[in-house]
């Protein structure tokens, strides 16, 4: 591919550059926001359905449809791979609050946390565990066979309620790669995806119950999780109505699983106390895709 802007290259040609590299998930991000740019709107629902169509769905393939979609037909499918109603699972685990904070006790004050990436799309003050499945502690292997437990569950339920090509190509192999994440009075998680993954989730092991408005906005509820269609493949934001999107509030010991590519962020808490929670991805191998 030459560095010439991506609108000016043929559909085959882009199919193809996004194709030879599977693990590159950024070059469809940038292919998408470079057409969205050029308003090539109809060029860029047909590569990513075909996409879609050799089992790529992952990464920024979802936004970039549901961004791109005109026609009934298309808007009819947005609808099915942004279902919330049906894809995104809330889940209250079976630990009392003892167990609970005994977990987060150990998590916050034996294990070894990290300032935050540069990388990541965290903000304000906060710190994490970059590989906390690789953490040799009884506790968090259990809450991982918990969490296993549930995603299994999850697909099981899926595949007896639905023929979406999402869930008949839930990988047979996976891993569970998981981090833990605490937050601050103002941390907080912009818009961001879970490339990597197939199914994403975070357990909340502690949630302030003092939570309180920092900002100005007022159409947001403090130390929330918001998830939409839509990605900011620019920096322009986006106005969307309110079917495009679902705020949930969590509290303690809530567990949430949800397609890798749909779009989140998170919401201050504005509280003296953290908020901490445990994020997983469910990772198919690259042989896999």
């Amino acid at each position: 591919m030459t560095t010439a802007p991506y609108f000016e290259h043929s559909t085959t040609d882009l199919i193809d550059f996004l194709v030879e590299n599977p693990g590159d998930f950024d070059r469809v991000r940038v292919v998408a926001a470079s057409l969205l740019q050029a308003k090539q709107n109809e060029r860029l629902w047909v590569i990513c359905d075909e996409l879609r169509r050799i089992g790529r769905l992952n990464g920024f393939v979802a936004p970039a449809m549901s961004e791109c979609a005109q026609l009934p037909v298309q808007l009819a499918t947005i609808d099915e791979i942004f279902d919330f109603s049906f894809w995104l699972e809330v889940i209250q685990i079976e630990l009392s609050d003892d167990q609970l904070k005994e977990l987060g006790k150990h998590v916050e004050g034996e294990l070894q946390w990290s300032p935050f990436s540069e990388t990541r799309s965290s903000a304000g003050s906060g710190r994490w565990i970059p590989s906390l499945h690789e953490e040799d502690s009884t506790l968090v292997q259990e809450i991982h066979e918990s969490i296993e437990s549930q995603v299994l569950q999850y697909i099981k339920e899926k595949a007896q309620q639905s023929n979406s090509e999402f869930i008949q190509r839930a990988p047979r192999l996976a891993s569970l790669q998981s981090w833990a994440i605490s937050h601050d009075s103002d941390g907080h998680e912009a818009w961001h995806l879970h490339p990597d993954g197939y199914l994403s989730g975070v357990l909340y092991l502690n949630v302030p119950r003092d939570m309180q408005r920092i900002w100005s906005n007022e159409k947001y509820l403090p130390g929330s999780i918001e998830f939409s269609k839509w990605y900011p493949f620019d920096e322009h934001p986006r106005q969307y109505a309110d079917r495009d999107r679902i705020i949930i509030r969590p509290r303690s010991g809530m567990l949430l699983i949800f397609p890798s590519y749909y779009p989140h962020r998170t919401w201050p808490t504005g509280s003296a106390e953290p908020r901490t929670c445990i994020s997983f991805d469910i990772v198919p191998p690259r042989s896999s895709e």
